[in-house]
């Protein structure tokens, strides 16, 4: 029996994003499509008793006397120990100690295939040795068209995937009861945008911000905390996925709002845009930038609405359009936006990296 190894070296109780959810949607989905597979997943966990891996996943923490970079946590030790007996490799962020090990093992065992994902983590080592001459992987698996223009990955061969909605998470409510205007789903950083969607609200708005308490940037979310406040937006952090698809099933619209990093040479704020896509699944209608991989899902007037990237004048008009649109022409956007986010599904992007990998699905 072939072994595929999913390696996530993110440590999920210091950040659980768009990456990790990736990985664990698609380590179930490899499960189910490809039973005669034997599945390993090794992930990192400094807190497991708050922040459990998924079952059926191995914690293989990095253990020293400082804790490990959060989005490259993994014992290496350990990821050689498996990638010696690994047949498939899933590598989950480029930049990092693990994607390196796979590469490496691959140059010294040509048997053993590699596909990669980026989700914009990485850390000092992983940095460094991404500048070494490491072999490339067998294929860099993207998610939007944006990221294949700008990915770092180095592979064969370039597989476009997609993923992004867990089809049996985010669904519609059973009615259009929706008594939030405006939602915006994601960690606390500057890149993410929440001060600036706070700057553009229409008054009377009805808002509410969801996100991890953890942050990379901690000024900057006690910044977004204070603001919200001051203007009365509820704020949730560390909610479970129960809780945030009930937001996305009550809010006529949710907000993406990326902000480009200073530093030329840091990761773009967004890859794909999850949270716009499940919003988009629960009927939930989008307002992103014109700029970034959001336009290859959000089409102005079509599936969501879109203003220009970066300007809280044309955010602040944008929310005015939206929160002025008329109910039965905000249903039909919300009605073609659940529309294409079935284009994006989890199962999909699993069937087409065991594809790449030369296995037989299930039907």
């Amino acid at each position: 029996m072939r072994r595929l190894l999913s390696l996530l070296p993110s440590d999920v109780a210091r950040v659980r994003g768009g990456g990790e959810r990736c990985a664990f949607e698609l380590d179930k989905w490899f499960r189910t499509l490809a039973p005669e597979l034997d599945v390993v997943a090794v992930g990192a966990s400094s807190d497991p008793g708050a922040h459990a891996l998924p079952h059926g996943w191995l914690n293989a923490i990095g253990r020293g006397d400082t804790p490990p970079p959060v989005a490259d946590s993994l014992s290496t030790r350990r990821v050689l120990g498996q990638l010696m007996r690994a047949d498939l490799v899933v590598a989950h962020q480029w930049r990092t100690r693990a994607t390196a090990a796979s590469r490496l093992i691959r140059s010294v065992r040509p048997r053993m295939r590699v596909v990669a994902l980026d989700h914009g983590g990485a850390s000092g080592p992983g940095t460094k040795l991404d500048r070494w001459p490491l072999p490339p992987v067998d294929v860099a698996a993207v998610q939007s068209r944006f990221e294949q223009r700008v990915t770092p990955m180095r592979g064969r061969r370039t597989e476009m995937v997609r993923g992004g909605v867990a089809t049996d998470i985010f669904s519609p409510p059973a009615s259009d009861e929706r008594g939030c205007d405006f939602l915006m789903v994601a960690r606390f950083e500057p890149h993410k945008g929440q001060l600036l969607l706070l700057d553009a609200l229409p008054d009377g708005a009805r808002v509410r911000l969801m996100g991890p308490s953890a942050s990379s940037h901690p000024e900057y979310r006690d910044s977004v905390l204070s603001r919200a406040a001051e203007l009365g937006v509820e704020v949730a952090v560390d909610r479970p996925d129960a809780e945030i698809v009930r937001a996305y099933q009550g809010a006529k619209f949710t907000v993406q709002v990326p902000v480009r990093p200073s530093d030329p040479r840091a990761a773009p704020p967004e890859l794909l845009g999850l949270t716009v896509l499940e919003a988009m699944a629960c009927a939930s209608v989008p307002v992103t930038a014109d700029a970034g991989p959001g336009t290859e899902f959000v089409r102005d007037g079509e599936t969501g609405l879109t203003y220009g990237a970066e300007s809280v004048a044309s955010l602040a008009e944008a929310l005015r359009r939206a929160i002025e649109l008329d109910p039965s022409e905000r249903r039909r956007l919300a009605a073609a936006a659940r529309a294409e986010s079935e284009r994006w599904s989890w199962e999909a992007a699993a069937r087409a990296i065991l594809v790449s990998f030369g296995v037989a699905l299930r039907p």
